[in-house]
């Protein structure tokens, strides 16, 4: 293997999947979760007021157009200068409205489309005053409308799980593949050769030993070899003086 192909495998690589596993843990840290019904409790238009009926808990605020564009480039009408978006309860206690960035994620259709403006957090269960303004002069577009959706799903409910479990799904899609490639590659490398321990040896037709018979036939002895009549004996050999 290549050294530029150990760097890429063994380190470029895993450290643009960390670099991307982070960021998409951060978004959905920064969304609070995955975006749930996004019209669950109401959908009040704007410029409009409306008493709603909210749970305990956090409530999500969207904002609702007409889409524009078409195709890839389709995208949620802009929203009117100065829009302002007010939450009361029944003794006319505002409660905080804390804006959550638009450019996260939105959602269009042939028609409308949304994307995130803020979120509350409600104290009690009951109806609260929903109100929707903006600034003098301004005309908003067609099916202009905020709309009052649940809290985000999050793997038992809990923000920071959701977050490391992004982290990790996208480390084990972007990086565990590279790191596998990597060490069956190395190990190919390493374990390559015809000298393996453990291998069967090859033997040359030349090498083998010689045992008079080929497969399949009949071992043929070998030919006794007989005395020769016409040699003397050294022990009955006699001398003469």
């Amino acid at each position: 293997m290549s050294r530029t192909a150990r760097l890429w495998l063994f380190v470029f690589g895993p450290l643009i999947g960390v670099i991307v596993a982070l960021i998409v843990a951060a978004a959905w840290w920064v969304m609070g979760g995955f975006p749930s019904d996004h019209a669950k409790y109401a959908t009040v238009a704007v410029p409009g007021s409306e008493s709603v009926r909210l749970p305990e808990g956090e409530a999500r605020l969207y904002w609702q157009a007409i889409t524009v564009g078409g195709g890839d480039d389709s995208s949620v009408a802009d929203r009117p200068d100065g829009l302002d978006v007010t939450v009361a309860d029944e003794n006319g206690t505002e409660l905080e409205v804390s804006s959550v960035p638009s450019w996260l994620f939105s959602s269009t259709n042939s028609t409308t489309g949304y994307e995130p403006f803020g979120k509350v957090d409600v104290p009690a269960a009951g109806s609260y005053a929903v109100t929707t303004g903006f600034d003098d002069g301004e005309v908003p577009p067609a099916h202009a409308a905020i709309t009052i959706g649940a809290e985000p799903w999050n793997p038992g409910g809990s923000k920071v799980a959701g977050a490391v479990l992004c982290f990790i799904l996208i480390f084990a899609i972007a990086v565990l593949p590279l790191l596998i490639i990597g060490a069956v590659m190395r190990n190919r490398e390493d374990g390559g050769g015809d000298d393996q321990p453990g291998s069967p040896s090859v033997m040359s037709v030349g090498d083998a030993p010689h045992t008079g018979a080929t497969a399949g036939s009949t071992p043929v002895p070998e030919p006794e070899t007989l005395p020769d009549p016409d040699a003397d004996n050294e022990s009955d050999k006699r001398y003469e003086w």
